[in-house]
């Protein structure tokens, strides 16, 4: 069974510094994930791009299928532009128009819970899925975090590029 490379990538400011590589202290990836929940919670006007990559996991570089979209949120509202499908959700909606297929659906919302990205249930997910977890300092501003996934997991790692 061919495994696939899920890679999220996701840009919450442009990128500056220099170009360096190194690994975060070990031990400190659960500090990591609070820093992005609590980041993910506090900013009022959150906005990032977003990149999925679907990768063969025997050839890691050779790029399935790829989906490069924008995410803007704000108290519970959010909108999206992935590829050629746009999401939004205001107070009173959620609305999903798939522009190739020329198709509009249209929901009640679904708001962001409060305790979205909370330690607790990041902690459970973490422990029956994850095998292990590298945070790696990229630019004086830039790090990455990878979550590699046990063997049973349809996919075998989940990559965030954050400042």
């Amino acid at each position: 069974m061919i495994k696939r490379f899920f890679i999220l990538m996701i840009a919450m400011c442009a990128m500056s510094g220099s170009a360096f590589a190194q690994s975060v202290t070990p031990g400190l990836e659960m500090g990591e994930l609070i820093r992005i929940g609590y980041t993910f919670r506090q900013v009022p006007n959150l906005s990032f791009n977003i990149n999925y990559k679907y990768a063969d996991s025997t050839a890691p570089s050779t790029i399935l299928e790829q989906v490069n979209g924008q995410y803007k949120i704000h108290d519970g509202r959010y909108w999206a532009m992935l590829d050629s499908t746009e999401l939004v959700q205001g107070n009173n909606y959620s609305l999903a128009v798939f522009h190739e297929d020329k198709v509009i659906s249209v929901h009640k919302p679904q708001y962001m819970d409060a305790k979205i990205m909370q330690l607790p249930v990041t902690d459970s997910i973490l422990s029956l899925y994850t095998d292990s977890i590298r945070v790696t300092q990229l630019t004086d501003t830039t790090r990455l975090l990878n979550i590699y996934f046990k063997p049973a997991i349809p996919y075998s790692g989940y990559q965030i590029r954050y400042n």
